[in-house]
């Protein structure tokens, strides 16, 4: 989905300041233009989205809008202003790591979305990693906030699910069909035989990543979330 097809957008400022502006086609609220100088802020991903990001499988996320507007929280408004940053900042990824003591030199670093090899060396989280051992920048593209459950199947890909080629005969006619992550799936007898622990679509596998990561409650509110769409860029 582009700007021309969103029937609300929000266009940001200099300062940073969201103006809503509207048009005909759909009712997501998307924000153009740019803030002035980049600017560079963290932003936190959990293992597997970092391993969908270093394999292009993610370009996307979403966060709540934690606004709070007379007393109620979750609220959009054209003060609005997204803490992620603007079209054109550069966010450097937080993820899981450890350090690696040298005997000369700086310490070397080690990350858990992508190392192979167990030693006894404790996995930091990812809020305490250091901006000097961050490997991952994401450059802004977009942004725009929704209702949660307006997510489409496309946007929904784009968050990094999961999906497989299954062969599944005697449901399918043999036909191969994509099949998505059900991440609140637990491997127990409730799945056997025909009981695959996935999805036929990619909105329901995303939204059972939302739940695992933000709770039932947070699923079942559809709060209104910023959309944040960014492409790998070297550091800055």
């Amino acid at each position: 989905m582009n700007n021309s097809e969103m029937s609300a957008g929000t266009k940001v400022d200099k300062s940073g300041t969201a103006e809503v502006t509207t048009s005909s086609h759909s009712s997501a609220n998307t924000i153009v233009g740019s803030c002035g100088s980049p600017k560079i802020r963290p932003i936190l991903f959990s293992m597997p989205m970092v391993k969908a990001i270093l394999e292009g499988r993610k370009t996307q996320t979403r966060r709540v809008v934690k606004n709070e507007v007379n007393g109620y929280k979750n609220k959009v408004t054209k003060q609005s202003i997204c803490p992620y940053g603007c079209i054109g900042d550069i966010l450097w990824v937080r993820e899981s790591f450890r350090a690696i003591e040298q005997d000369f030199g700086s310490p070397r670093y080690e990350y858990r979305a992508t190392e192979t090899i167990n030693t006894f060396d404790k996995w930091k989280p990812s809020i305490h990693m250091p901006y000097d051992a961050c490997r991952l920048w994401l450059r802004i593209i977009d942004i725009r906030f929704e209702r949660l459950h307006d997510i489409t199947s496309y946007d929904a890909v784009k968050e990094g699910i999961n999906y497989w080629n299954i062969d599944r005969d005697a449901f399918e006619g043999g036909e191969l069909i994509a099949d998505y992550e059900n991440y609140m799936w637990r491997d127990d007898e409730r799945y056997e035989d025909y009981h695959f622990p996935t999805y036929a679509d990619p909105i329901s596998s995303y939204m059972s990543l939302w739940e695992k990561i933000n709770g039932t409650q947070s699923l079942k509110s559809n709060p209104f979330v910023w959309v944040i769409e960014f492409e790998r860029c070297s550091k800055p």
